[in-house]
């Protein structure tokens, strides 16, 4: 399979998502790197998983919309907003909502202390976007392991 042009040839083993994960529309990415977006989005459509993508909050017709997914993955840095400040948004109005941080660069533990509980992880991206979904669908998995709050998912 060929993600870009550019990139190397990649192969992956496509595994399917538990069984009963998605109740709604599946998984929120919100990132401001296109290039994420688009592995990201590749990565789950090859899977057969329900993906939205999203610049910013700005680019959903309303923060409401929020509670239509599993799962919300966003990026730390965001231009408008971060991570940690949409999952306070999640927590205060859809707690049903978990929460994956994502980031290119490592965080330090002491951030994650003072995160809203809807967030369930942090993943740096160069873990790549195979091992973050998996560990998105652990948390959202009926029989899942990881519905603890976890500091760090390295």
């Amino acid at each position: 399979m060929y993600w870009l042009e550019d990139h190397a040839t990649t192969t992956m083993e496509l595994t399917q998502p538990p069984a009963a994960v998605f109740r709604q529309k599946g998984i929120l990415l919100i990132d401001d790197d296109p290039w994420f977006r688009a592995i990201f989005r590749v990565v789950c459509e090859a899977r057969g998983i329900p993906i939205s993508t999203v610049a910013s909050l700005s680019d959903m017709p309303s923060v409401a919309a929020l509670k239509d997914y599993d799962l919300v993955i966003a990026d730390y840095f965001l231009e408008s907003f971060t991570g940690a400040e949409i999952a306070e948004y999640v927590d205060a109005f859809f707690s049903q909502v978990p929460v994956v941080i994502v980031s290119g660069s490592q965080m330090p533990a002491s951030t994650h202390s003072s995160w809203p509980t809807s967030i369930r992880g942090f993943m740096t991206k160069s873990q790549g976007a195979h091992t973050i979904l998996d560990f998105a669908l652990q948390i959202i998995s009926p029989i899942g392991t990881t519905r603890d709050r976890v500091a760090n998912a390295n």
